[in-house]
C-alpha cells in the first residue's frame, strides 16, 4: 500500500500568491482560483523545514520577492493547512493527520508587497536528502545564465527531435528523486512520462514552442543551490505549441551544479 503523503491545503482571497517550501517554489496561485492543494515530499527536508506563502509577488518571477509596491490590504487573507494524508483523502478528512497550520487575515489599508507570510515545521523523517541539497552554492552571473540557457536548448532540442531518452536524461536525478518521495516505482513514473511524450509525439500537430530570449526569467531559488529556468510569464520556458485540442504540455527546469556539472535537480 501507498504510503501517506504531506499535503499543503491552500486558501487565499483577494491576491494572487506564491507558494514555498524551503525557498523552492511550488506554485503560484492567482487570486481568482481561490486556493489548490499540493504534495510537497519531494522538497522535505530532515529536521527543519520553513513553508511560506508570499503574497502579491512581483510581476515575473525573478522580481517576486523584490518588487516592493504599496498596494491595498482589504480583503486578503491565507491560510495553509498541512496534513499526512494516506492515498485519496485531503487535509481535514477521516484518517489523515493534522500537522499544522499557519496564515494572516491583513487588517485593511495600504501595505506594501510582496508580503511574506510563513511558519517551519521539524520532520524527523523523509525520503532524503536530496541532491540539490548537497549542491554548490550558485551566482547568479552572466556565465551561469549562459551555462543554464544551453541546458534548457538541449533540453527544447531532445524534445523537437521527439526523443524520450534525451528528455529523460536532462532530468534523470529529480525523476529519480520525485518517484522515491511520492511512493512511485521509478519504472513506473518513466512509463508514464514516456506514454505521455510519445502521444504527443504522435499528434500531427505536434511542436515545441519556440524558445524567446526576451521570455526567460531565471531566478535563484532553494537559497542558492538551485537556478529556476522560468519564463516571465511564470509558466515553464520550455513547453509545446498547444496540440490539436488545444492543450500545452510545459516542461519545469531547475538546474543545480554537482561535482562541477550543471543538472535537472527538481
Amino acid at each position: 500500500m501507498a504510503r501517506s503523503a504531506v499535503l499543503l491545503d491552500v486558501t487565499v482571497e483577494g491576491c494572487d500568491l506564491e507558494l514555498y517550501v524551503n525557498d523552492i517554489p511550488l506554485m503560484r496561485v492567482p487570486a481568482a482560483a481561490g486556493g489548490g492543494m499540493f504534495q510537497c515530499d519531494h522538497v522535505l527536508v530532515q529536521g527543519e523545514n520553513v513553508f511560506e506563502v508570499l503574497l502579491h509577488p512581483g510581476s515575473t518571477p525573478s522580481v517576486a520577492r523584490t518588487e516592493k509596491r504599496s498596494l491595498p490590504s482589504d480583503g486578503i487573507a491565507v491560510e495553509v493547512r498541512a496534513a499526512l494524508c494516506p492515498p485519496g483523502t485531503a487535509p481535514g478528512e477521516v484518517g489523515t493527520a493534522a500537522l499544522f497550520r499557519f496564515g494572516e487575515r491583513l487588517p485593511g489599508g495600504p501595505m506594501e508587497f510582496p508580503r511574506s507570510v510563513k511558519t517551519t515545521h521539524a520532520f524527523d523523517r523523509t525520503e532524503g536528502p536530496w541532491a540539490w541539497e548537497r549542491a554548490e552554492l550558485l551566482h547568479l552571473d552572466g556565465a551561469l545564465l549562459q551555462e543554464a540557457t544551453r541546458y534548457v536548448q538541449s533540453m527544447h532540442g531532445s524534445l523537437a527531435r521527439k526523443s524520450f531518452p534525451g528528455f529523460w536524461a536532462h532530468n534523470e536525478t529529480a525523476h529519480r528523486e520525485v518517484a522515491r518521495a511520492f511512493d512511485v516505482p521509478l519504472t513506473e513514473r518513466q512509463s508514464a512520462a514516456e506514454a505521455a511524450l510519445n502521444s504527443q509525439f504522435a499528434d500531427p500537430a505536434f511542436a515545441m514552442a519556440p524558445l524567446v530570449a526576451e521570455q526567460f526569467d531565471y531566478r535563484l531559488v532553494a537559497n542558492g543551490r538551485l537556478l529556476e529556468c522560468v519564463a516571465k510569464d511564470w509558466r515553464a520556458v520550455v513547453r509545446t505549441e498547444p496540440d490539436s485540442e488545444g492543450n500545452v504540455m510545459r516542461f519545469p527546469i531547475m538546474v543545480g551544479r554537482i561535482d562541477g556539472s550543471l543538472m535537472g535537480l527538481r
